[in-house]
């Protein structure tokens, strides 16, 4: 596992074909250039993709010779892209995600150099029908309607970085797939049931993220707008280690942390931002988890 690099249209259509399921590339740029950077997680695949200009085609004649039952999500970080699938076509913006299904025919359009987080699962594992997954291809989804994606983003983008959420394996295979499960039931008006610790859990890091500015929002907060106990709360962070007050505690620290570093805010208006609504109350808890007051930590280090 790894990344993976193509200068060619044969090139890339070899390494997505590997990763994925077969496909065939045309119209790429001059001088293309793309790369996969794999993450193994137990039965699925999970990648982020870069590429130049290129089309990406699914053709009836591909499907007949390789698995025809996967779904495959795909969220843009960088550049815009189109997915046509069933007769629809869906523009994909940054921040918007996109479903398909390797059963049909489909062609991804890339117009341009940009990224992609891309997730390939058994229908299976999200639990829907086929007529039902048929039906969300090709429609964009935007985040900012949408906890489910938004969650489903911050889980897979951590496993690129220094502290991933969940180790890769199973375990993240399931809850991405639990999540994109969730945003589908959401998409045709099913109702949602019960969620698995993990997936509980990524919803409310989510959460947490989404309101820190609030100084409300604590466990009870989290209980209620999940429709679950304050014990499950805590049993969904414990299944990471870590306790839900801490957790917003922390979250509140680091924000304040880049705003003093990276902003000229006043104080006071940071700890606000923050989540506290007393300066007083901020200054405290930020000298106790990073050992200096926040002045002190705007304030240049003396000279050597």
């Amino acid at each position: 596992m790894g990344m993976v690099f193509a200068s060619t249209a044969e090139e890339w259509a070899a390494l997505t074909t590997s990763w994925f399921v077969p496909l065939e590339v045309s119209h790429v740029s001059d001088g293309f250039r793309g790369s996969i950077d794999q993450r193994p997680v137990g039965p699925a695949r999970l990648a982020l993709v870069r590429s130049t200009r290129c089309t990406v085609d699914r053709t009836r004649d591909l499907i007949g010779s390789s698995a025809d039952d996967e779904v495959l999500f795909s969220v843009r970080l960088e550049g815009a892209n189109a997915v046509e699938q069933h007769g629809s076509t869906a523009h994909v913006r940054p921040g918007a995600g996109v479903f398909y299904f390797s059963g049909a025919p489909y062609r991804l359009g890339f117009p341009n150099s940009g990224s992609e987080l891309v997730f390939q699962t058994s229908r299976a594992m999200i639990g829907l029908s086929r007529a039902a997954v048929e039906n969300l291809t090709a429609r964009p989804v935007d985040g900012r309607s949408a906890p489910e994606l938004r969650a489903y983003v911050a889980l897979v983008k951590s496993s690129f970085g220094p502290s991933p959420w969940l180790p890769q394996g199973e375990d993240l295979a399931r809850t991405a797939s639990e999540l994109l499960a969730g945003l589908a039931r959401r998409l045709t008006g099913v109702v949602t049931g019960s969620l698995s610790p993990e997936a509980l859990l990524a919803l409310m890091r989510q959460q947490v993220a989404d309101q820190l500015d609030d100084p409300r929002l604590d466990v009870s907060l989290l209980a209620r707008r999940h429709g679950v106990s304050v014990r499950s709360v805590h049993n969904a962070f414990a299944t990471a280690g870590l306790r839900p007050a801490d957790y917003i505690r922390r979250e509140r620290i680091r924000r304040a942390a880049e705003l003093i570093t990276q902003t000229r805010l006043p104080v006071t208006d940071i700890a606000i931002l923050s989540g506290f609504s007393e300066p007083g109350t901020f200054t405290r808890a930020f000298k106790r988890l990073t050992g200096q007051t926040p002045s002190a930590a705007r304030r240049p280090p003396a000279p050597g």
